[in-house]
């Protein structure tokens, strides 16, 4: 079935088909349409439409969150222990006896050196990660933890930008040297 329609953009009248992604203008110029999540959008495309893959133009789907992050370690149990005791994540066991760390409504999936399942990252290695966690506790108060537990604070406090906007952040790191950075949105505590 061909469909046509024409807008006026900009003063000049635009005529494009579909499915045929064919376009006319009024004024010479092409543009290209492209349906992206059940939504009319026209993105112009120079002198010509032909060489243009309208998918490239085209957001198949986004991303929501992440689920999990596997990180490869030397020991597990070690791994465990300092995940639990320092950040009050909570070990959880699945398929054949996996473990896990949980927190939130995401996990870091555990892999020991050398007996990684498959399929994996390419080069999976211990102390690769660098990685922000965020919590609501005042970061006065994640130092004063970290300290009771003798973990060395690499860097802290200071204030970073996180994906949401500015953070007070403090820096240490894991068994596996993995950089953590625990994060607070709320600056001012």
């Amino acid at each position: 079935m061909r469909l046509e329609n024409s807008i006026k953009m900009a003063g000049r009248r635009i005529i494009w088909s579909s499915p045929l992604l064919t376009v006319h203008t009024a004024n010479g110029f092409n543009w290209l349409r492209a349906i992206c999540r059940n939504q009319r959008n026209l993105f112009y495309t120079g002198q010509s439409s032909k060489s243009q893959d309208p998918v490239e133009h085209c957001k198949q789907f986004s991303i929501s969150h992440i689920d999990h992050v596997v990180l490869t370690v030397e020991n597990i149990e070690s791994t465990v222990k300092f995940y639990t005791k320092v950040l009050g994540m909570e070990e959880i066991i699945f398929g054949k006896g996996r473990k896990a760390l949980s927190f939130g409504n995401q996990k870091f999936n555990l892999h020991q050196r050398g007996k990684e399942f498959e399929p994996k990252a390419a080069n999976p290695t211990p102390g690769s990660v660098d990685i922000c966690l965020v919590t609501d506790t005042p970061i006065s108060s994640v130092i004063a933890h970290l300290k009771s537990l003798k973990v060395e604070v690499e860097e802290g406090p200071i204030q970073r930008t996180g994906a949401q906007g500015p953070i007070m952040s403090v820096y240490f790191r894991d068994p596996d040297r993995n950089l953590i950075e625990v994060s607070n949105y709320n600056i001012d505590r």
